[in-house]
């Protein structure tokens, strides 16, 4: 299984995730951009998904057993 990594950076004039060479469209703010990365990292890591989030070129700590709870709170709850 291949290691994915997202990155918060600083482009389009906002704060975007980027994936490799991929970049996606910008967030207002950085607080966001990582609770929108955060989440797609704790799916896949859900999923059994290798993954890494970095912001500002750190690293942060993405909880396998808060992923593994999100699975079952119903969608419409989630945040």
């Amino acid at each position: 299984m291949s290691l994915t990594r997202y990155e918060i950076v600083r482009r389009y004039g906002g704060w975007s995730i980027a994936c490799g060479d991929a970049c996606g469209p910008p967030y207002l703010d950085r607080e966001t951009a990582v609770r929108d990365a955060t989440w797609v990292a704790e799916l896949l890591i859900e999923h059994g998904e290798d993954v890494e989030l970095y912001v500002d070129g750190e690293a942060v700590e993405i909880d396998p057993e808060r992923a593994a709870l999100q699975a079952l709170i119903p969608t419409q709850w989630r945040h």
